[in-house]
């Protein structure tokens, strides 16, 4: 559903498609380091609910519908982006759960910071 909405979307995109991928890397990241400022200790925790799993599953379904609009900014075929998106976070996340077991607790609110920055 993504793939072909993107496929509607490209062409009035397309000449500031870098910008706009900018501008939302750079948002995330500020955000990211704003927030490793903020030293809330007293953070509440939510009982996961059906109603909390399902948004959940909204945002997660936006994401990935997000996800199918940039594949027609690229020339790559679909399949060969899903296996080198698959691929990909499949090394990331053992390398960042590697990481993570290695740096314990000395890295700390730090690793917010240095996630923004990258």
């Amino acid at each position: 559903m993504g793939y072909f909405g993107g496929m509607g979307l490209l062409s009035w995109v397309e000449g500031f498609k870098h910008w706009l991928a900018f501008l939302l890397l750079f948002g995330i990241g500020a955000k990211m380091i704003y927030e490793s400022y903020s030293h809330d200790v007293d953070v509440k925790t939510h009982r996961l609910t059906h109603k909390v799993m399902c948004l959940l599953a909204i945002a997660t379904s936006l994401d990935a519908m997000a996800a199918g609009f940039t594949l027609n900014l690229m020339i790559i075929e679909p399949i060969v982006a899903c296996f080198i998106i698959g691929l990909m976070t499949a090394i990331l996340s053992y390398v960042g759960v590697w990481i993570g077991s290695q740096s314990g607790t000395w890295l700390e609110h730090k690793a917010e910071m240095l996630g923004g920055i990258v």
